[in-house]
């Protein structure tokens, strides 16, 4: 496999995402493919990949939307190797998710890690990416040193490349979080767990499942509203109280104006998706909140809601 692209080569890609997802792929001289997402867990949805998989994908994009692994996520490797194509997992809301063992970045050809400043673990800006391959490895870390010979004593370009590397004092902030991060996931959890135990019965939304807390990391903690149409009056409400709770890409990434424009992406083009990011609501989920914090929450979107 080649890492380079051509304008012909494309990548499948969720719209329930950061518009750099879609940028990327744009800008290495790929086109983004915008399959559905799932009802269930809100991550891309694998009978939509496979409807629009052809011999011009090049692969996929896994985005672990809110630190979540998808329950398809097997399916989704197997069928990258099956087509030969790469699977690049984004995981900007981990890390710390495990699915049957393994853990979130543990996937895919590529996995990609943000440390921007409303991350679980931050630097302030910047992120990684990790692989087990050793080709996209090396080019990677000639890309960072603007596309430097990382084997040569001398000073040798062979690459295309940018400066983009990490300074050391972000670098210190990252690793002395990281040994606070099985904390900061453990009280994630049970904040999450307070949600699903608090919120279960209450008729006007829907959770977002999973069979164990492991599985997430629990960014944000999604609710589905019923009707979208109330979504602005409880942000609103809830913003008055001084809960902070707020919405995922409004608009979805292909509608987006600058997508538009490149490359003719239309509303109602993903019907599941952008009826399902009309109506979410993510409630905070981070380490700094405690018990009474949730339960406040909780009791106050009940009562806005009902």
């Amino acid at each position: 496999k080649s890492i380079s692209t051509n304008p012909k080569d494309e990548f499948i890609i969720p719209s329930q995402t950061f518009i750099a997802t879609a940028m990327a792929v744009h800008l290495s001289g790929a086109k983004p493919v915008f399959a559905e997402i799932s009802k269930k867990d809100l991550c891309i949805d694998i009978d939509d990949i496979k409807r629009k998989i052809t011999n011009k994908t090049k692969g996929i994009i896994l985005v672990h939307f809110l630190g979540l692994i998808t329950e398809q996520v097997e399916e989704i490797v197997e069928l990258c190797r099956k087509k030969k194509i790469y699977l690049i997992e984004d995981c900007a809301h981990g890390p710390g998710s495990i699915f049957r063992g393994r853990q979130m970045g543990n996937f895919g050809d590529i996995a990609c890690f943000s440390f921007y400043s409303s991350k679980i673990i931050t630097g302030g800006e910047g992120g990684l990416i990790a692989t087990n391959n050793k080709m996209i490895a090396n080019f990677a870390k000639s890309f960072q040193y603007r596309g430097a010979d990382i084997y040569s004593r001398n000073e040798r370009y062979v690459n295309p490349g940018r400066n983009v590397r990490m300074t050391e004092i972000n670098a210190l902030l990252i690793r002395k979080q990281l040994k606070n991060l099985k904390k900061f996931l453990k009280t994630r959890r049970t904040n999450a767990k307070l949600y699903f135990n608090a919120l279960i019965e209450l008729k006007k939304i829907n959770l977002i499942n999973v069979k164990n807390l492991s599985q997430s990391t629990f960014w944000k903690f999604p609710v589905l509203l019923n009707n979208s149409s109330k979504r602005k009056n409880i942000l609103m409400k809830l913003h008055k109280i001084g809960i902070m709770a707020d919405t995922t890409y409004t608009p979805p990434a292909h509608l987006q104006p600058i997508l538009k424009r490149l490359y003719k992406f239309k509303k109602n083009s993903l019907p599941i998706t952008e009826n399902i990011l009309s109506r979410i609501i993510c409630l905070p989920c981070h380490q700094s909140l405690e018990k009474k914090d949730i339960l406040y929450v909780c009791q106050k979107l009940i009562e806005i809601i009902d």
